[in-house]
């Protein structure tokens, strides 16, 4: 019976190692058709791509922010607020943005960058040129496009969401201007500078998305409910 029982263990432990190789390429295999999937219908209708990431994942983060960080219940959530992101990101974050990152920037102002942009990394560290574009990429976006653009236009979609004036949302957004700007550009520096000179121009906006579901969970923290205006307008 001891043998018996010996030969039953190995028997169970040879059929679980054969297993666990089987279960491997059977999660790999899943993963690889999902992100060739994926891969395919965002290079093929990467607006599409854009918009329907950006929308969703920016309504996802407000509501962590507002069932984790603030500790709401699921029927305590704001739905108004969390309306301002939804919007904010279809319409901005994947619609302007969009246009900005893979249409305007790559096609009309640096025509060079599709060709930079499948360059293997070798090639695109030995392109000086490639590299100096890469650079002024950020500074519009860092300098011109977040503080001129992308803040007057997130105040204003949340001043009308919260039945505001046009007026108040320009005065909030030049009240909170400098702290928002430091928050901004200390995440958004980096994350450019690798998205310009690693991302194929298709992934751009993703690759936005991504980086933006934890800093859309800093600004809906800081700047997702209603605010005062200094002087109690």
């Amino acid at each position: 019976q001891a043998i018996s029982a010996q030969a039953h263990l190995a028997g169970c432990v040879g059929a679980s190692t054969r297993q666990a190789p089987l279960q491997s390429r059977c999660w790999h295999m899943v993963f690889s058709r999902v992100f060739s999937t994926v891969n395919r219908f965002g290079s093929q209708h990467p607006c599409y791509f854009a918009v329907g990431i950006a929308a969703m994942k920016t309504s996802v983060s407000d509501l962590i922010a507002q069932t984790v960080f603030e500790g709401k219940r699921l029927e305590e959530v704001d739905r108004r607020r969390n309306l301002v992101f939804f919007a904010w990101g279809c319409l901005y974050l994947g619609g302007v943005q969009y246009f900005l990152y893979s249409f305007m920037l790559p096609k009309k102002v640096f025509p060079t960058i599709p060709v930079f942009a499948v360059k293997s990394l070798r090639d695109k560290l030995a392109d000086k040129a490639g590299q100096k574009i890469v650079l002024q990429q950020v500074f519009i976006d860092s300098f011109l496009h977040i503080p001129f653009v992308f803040m007057p236009a997130f105040y204003q979609v949340k001043a009308f969401i919260e039945g505001a004036t046009p007026w108040q949302g320009f005065e909030q957004s030049c009240q909170n201007w400098t702290e928002d700007m430091k928050v901004a550009i200390s995440i958004w520096g980096p994350t450019q500078a690798f998205n310009f000179s690693i991302c194929p121009i298709w992934m751009r906006v993703p690759w936005v998305a991504a980086v933006s579901f934890f800093y859309t969970i800093i600004v809906s923290c800081m700047r997702g409910a209603p605010e005062q205006l200094e002087g109690g307008s």
